[in-house]
């Protein structure tokens, strides 16, 4: 019991179940599980949220930018109450519309991390790093052949990314499985990208 509770505050529950899975080190399991960022990942149903704050917020600073432009429309007299009552509207304004850039910002930068556009299914090419990061730093090749018989992978590490789909139920679109091949050769660019990075 002890030893499970060890378990679970060193190793999240996903990492334990990759690495038993495939017989993989729990602490380059870890390691490899954190650098893909696995945990920031959001799903579908915050992704959707987020998407609808983002048409909010831009729709909020158009509202601002019309009141800044009306407020600057108003006669000088009405302009001067602003002192008596110990405010400053076009500087509130402004601070409105600065904060909601800083929210804008945040929520472009996170919606573009997580996108499903163009089909892009974000939870399938996670997997796929992941799974090729930690080939790549246990020094198993990643290899993306496929049978010319029965069209599945024939090497290691096709194999283990199509049991890493199942064992994490990704599904691609009608709930089939996700094109293995495609995901597999975006993963071994991107962990050589990671690894070999351009100076």
């Amino acid at each position: 019991m002890d030893q499970e509770m060890d378990l679970n505050e060193r190793y999240d529950k996903d990492v334990q179940k990759m690495a038993s899975h495939f017989d993989f080190d729990l602490d380059l399991v870890q390691e490899c599980y954190e650098h893909c960022c696995v945990p920031t990942i959001i799903d579908d149903d915050t992704y959707k949220v987020a998407l609808d704050d983002l048409k909010l917020i831009v729709g909020y600073q158009k509202a601002l930018m019309r009141a800044q432009h009306k407020y600057d429309q108003l006669s000088d007299l009405i302009k001067s109450l602003d002192p008596l009552y110990g405010t400053n509207t076009p500087q509130e304004i402004s601070q409105l519309l600065g904060r909601s850039q800083q929210i804008e910002s945040i929520l472009r930068r996170e919606t573009s991390k997580n996108t499903r556009a163009k089909g892009v299914n974000i939870n399938a090419q996670i997997i796929a790093n992941w799974l090729a990061l930690v080939f790549t730093k246990s020094g198993r090749r990643i290899g993306i052949g496929i049978s010319g018989i029965t069209g599945e992978p024939s090497t290691v590490y096709g194999k283990a990314l199509t049991e890493a789909f199942n064992l994490f139920a990704i599904k691609g679109q009608k709930n089939k499985r996700p094109d293995w091949r495609g995901y597999g050769e975006k993963a071994k660019i991107w962990v050589e990208a990671e690894l070999n990075p351009k100076k």
